[in-house]
């Protein structure tokens, strides 16, 4: 049961990550706490790349795959905090 808890309040953290960034992407680039918040938003996604690394490897092509998605998502969101 711990596992199905944990998966289904992660999808509700990506559906809130999703939410707020394309409904308030204005407010993200324009306020302090829509930076903080890209800024979180990329370190989840680097904190899963390093899992995906340790965790799983990259031998697969599959998770080699996931590694370089997950690199971009972190990507993504940390850009537009240095792009001011």
């Amino acid at each position: 049961a711990v596992m199905q808890i944990l998966n289904l309040c992660l999808m509700f953290m990506f559906l809130v990550m999703a939410y707020v960034s394309l409904v308030h992407a204005s407010e993200l680039l324009s306020t302090n706490l829509g930076r903080t918040l890209l800024v979180a938003f990329s370190s989840f996604w680097l904190l899963r790349t390093i899992e995906q690394v340790v965790f799983l490897g990259v031998k697969h092509h599959v998770s080699f795959a996931l590694t370089v998605i997950f690199l971009l998502g972190s990507v993504i969101y940390l850009a537009p905090v240095f792009a001011r």
